[in-house]
């Protein structure tokens, strides 16, 4: 059947479309003495950038000097490709397979790339397979490139993902400098979006920064997403200033997608106001969230009582989640209460 499959991708499939995704199947599957015919057949692909992943995913299967030959075919592609954003791409995803004889010559592609953005996505991930001092120099280029970037809402992000690769302190500066173009974005949605990649990145010293920055998003659900990503990585003085913001969004749901958690890592005495914001919360399936995430560090009466009415409203598969965390929670004294509640929730879909 392999065999069939590649004759058909030989030529008897029309449109580049399902002859790559034909030969994307067959590369992991077909046995080695196939691999030629794949290999012809993926040099008949017309458009260059599938053509140069394809050939790229075949030369991982392909003995040498088979697979350096692949490869370079596979370069020879990527540097026909007409858009700069996506011949930046195949060199990045080229960047980890090319043999040592080769990445001179993608990084001189790379270099000739007029886009900033796409230039210095290209650089950083070929950066990684080049020796010092080289590396740096071209690590170097890339931070050129991506400072040049126009747009305040693309340099967050290109700046974000250069500094993945960079040591310190020069990593901290970029990052640094990635916060100070997200702040200056006006547009909420875009100003969240850029905020995004940098919240997993960002040093201690700049969460405070990162705070204000997403406190200052109107759009509540924009503000929320923001402010819950940041959620999990702000220190324990932050974190009540990230609850006062959460009590300060209109929106039900947006509200309960940063109180879900913040009800994770807020000290002790401020999870009795997380409960007081779920009680605020009109939207009952969002208010099963937020409990749900709070019984488990808030097993008491009050957290239980909340629980009946909401199990009355929502969603079986949610009801039973919820019944599910609270009876790990509580004791056996609220044992018959909760199987009540399982088998009344059942028998409203009967």
């Amino acid at each position: 059947m392999l065999e069939q499959a590649l004759t058909a991708a030989e030529g008897m499939i029309p449109g580049d479309g399902a002859r790559v995704d034909v030969l994307a199947f067959l590369a992991e599957s077909l046995p080695e003495p196939l691999l030629g015919r794949a290999l012809t057949a993926a040099e008949g692909i017309g458009d260059n950038q599938p053509r140069a992943s394809t050939l790229a995913n075949l030369a991982q299967r392909l003995p040498e000097p088979l697979r350096t030959e692949a490869l370079e075919r596979a370069l020879t592609a990527a540097e026909g490709i007409g858009s700069e954003g996506a011949r930046a791409s195949a060199l990045a995803s080229l960047a980890e397979r090319l043999p040592e004889a080769l990445l001179r010559r993608a990084l001189t592609a790379a270099e000739g790339i007029g886009d900033d953005r796409a230039r210095a996505n290209a650089l950083a991930s070929l950066a990684q397979r080049l020796p010092e001092p080289l590396r740096a120099e071209v690590l170097q280029q890339a931070l050129t490139a991506a400072g040049r970037i126009r747009s305040d809402e693309a340099r967050p992000d290109a700046l974000a993902s250069l500094a993945e690769h960079l040591p310190e302190p020069l990593r901290a500066e970029v990052l640094e400098r990635a916060l100070t173009a997200a702040e200056r974005i006006k547009d909420d949605w875009a100003r969240a979006h850029a905020l995004a990649p940098l919240l997993e990145l960002l040093p201690e010293a700049l969460l405070g920064r990162a705070l204000t920055a997403a406190e200052g998003i109107g759009d509540d659900a924009a503000r929320a997403g923001a402010l819950a990503s940041l959620a999990e990585r702000l220190p324990e003085p932050l974190l009540e200033r990230a609850l006062t913001a959460a009590q300060g969004i209109g929106s039900d749901r947006a509200r309960a997608r940063l109180l879900v958690p913040l009800a994770k890592r807020l000290p002790e005495p401020l999870l009795e106001c997380v409960l007081e914001a779920a009680q605020g919360i009109g939207d009952d399936e969002a208010k099963a969230d937020v409990l749900t995430s709070l019984v488990e560090r808030l097993p008491n009466a009050r957290t239980f009582a909340q629980i009946p009415e909401c199990l009355a409203k929502i969603r079986r598969n949610a009801a039973l989640t919820l019944l599910a965390d609270v009876a790990q929670c509580f004791d056996s004294a609220v044992a018959h209460s909760i199987a009540e509640s399982i088998t009344d929730v059942c028998h409203r879909w009967i």
